[in-house]
């Protein structure tokens, strides 16, 4: 019995807002890694061209591509304008669409028990019957439709399917320590009960 949790995408809809996507899109820009060229030009450089040559200024020096226009909010409501009642409730919902990834190394067909953990500190644990391999034994994928955010997913939490392999049952990904690496770690003597009982009793006296 050897069930993975592959791979967890998260979703959210976009609003098409340009009001609400804008900023987002430039906080998401924001946390990007920085190219390491560009690291070293803000250090090596001290003045750039625009700022030594006021000629060579143009619309690009200045330009922001997440200032919000009124071209944006127009196409924004004409693109309202085509949505159904249900389709613009799904909008302002704000919930969000994790698919996870599953794969039965294994070969036993098993429930998937997930405890799902969420930002705000609460679990919930989530058991799908083991139908859920029967259009495909090996790898199967499904959608959750959450509130709230998630920040951990665990796999058999309360190790009901004797999972032979626990390290990939995490999400984010964790490692556990193997059965071997623990008794290494204690670095003791390996005895039998009989000789630990004649010991304990040798102490004893």
């Amino acid at each position: 019995m050897d069930i993975s949790l592959d791979q967890v995408n998260w979703f959210k809809v976009n609003t098409g807002n340009p009001e609400t996507e804008n900023p987002i899109a430039k906080a998401r820009q924001e946390k990007e890694n920085t190219f390491i060229g560009d690291s070293r030009n803000r250090t090596s450089i001290k003045k750039t061209v625009t700022e030594t040559d006021a000629k060579a200024i143009d619309f690009y020096t200045t330009y922001d591509p997440f200032l919000t226009t009124i071209l944006d909010k127009e196409e924004f409501a004409e693109y309202l304008n085509g949505l159904n009642d249900e389709e613009k409730a799904l909008l302002d919902t704000g919930y969000n669409y994790y698919e996870l990834q599953f794969t039965n190394h294994g070969g036993l067909v098993m429930p998937v028990i997930l405890e799902f953990e969420y930002t705000d500190g609460t679990k919930e644990v989530v058991r799908i019957p083991a139908e859920i391999w029967k259009q495909n034994a090996m790898k199967v994928g499904k959608v959750f439709i959450l509130e709230r955010e998630l920040v951990r997913v665990t796999l058999d939490p309360f190790l009901e399917t004797a999972d032979v392999d626990r390290n990939n049952n995490y999400w984010p990904p964790r490692v556990e320590p193997t059965r071997f690496q623990l008794y290494k770690s204690r670095e003791q003597v390996e005895e039998n009960p009989m000789q630990r009982a004649i010991r304990a009793k040798e102490r004893e006296k």
